[in-house]
């Protein structure tokens, strides 16, 4: 299967990365740092879920977990400021795997929700059980009206 980084990218891009991960702590990973951004990569382009990467990227989870770790740790800002133009518009689809719709949140204010004098999202009122307290219960059957006690014969 042809790679998605190309050696001749990758050769640009190998020792930035390297830079940019800065730390040497831990295990090395099983997957390369290559191979990783091709996973990156696919993502953004097929559009699949992360539980549906191909088996040539290593397990879904440590793509996703190293992923979430570069993330937490600034890699990839480091990473995309010291990449020039030329070399940026090849990895444009990792930069587009940066928006993950499991962590995309809208406010309530983003979907109509009044709002209160301080702009924040008014609380919904919810009608109060007294209101149908009073009424007598809907779910059971009226009473007989033959007049004769129910246990009799």
């Amino acid at each position: 299967m042809p790679s998605s980084i190309s050696d001749a990218l990758w050769a640009e891009l190998g020792p930035r990365v390297a830079r940019a991960k800065r730390s040497k702590a831990g295990a090395p990973p099983a997957v390369s740092d290559r191979r990783f951004l091709e996973a990156l990569v696919y993502l953004a382009d097929s559009g699949c879920k992360w539980r549906q990467l191909p088996d040539r990227f290593g397990a879904w989870d440590a793509v996703y977990n190293r992923f979430r770790r570069w993330l937490a740790a600034g890699v990839f800002e480091r990473l995309f400021a010291d990449l020039p133009p030329q070399i940026a518009a090849g990895v444009d689809g990792a930069r587009r795997v940066f928006i993950d719709s499991t962590v995309v949140r809208a406010h309530p204010s983003a979907a109509g929700a009044k709002k209160t004098p301080t702009g924040r999202a008014a609380r919904r009122t919810r009608p109060s059980a007294a209101a149908g307290a009073g009424s007598g219960p809907r779910s059971t059957s009226r009473p007989p009206t033959t007049g004769r006690p129910s246990g009799s014969s």
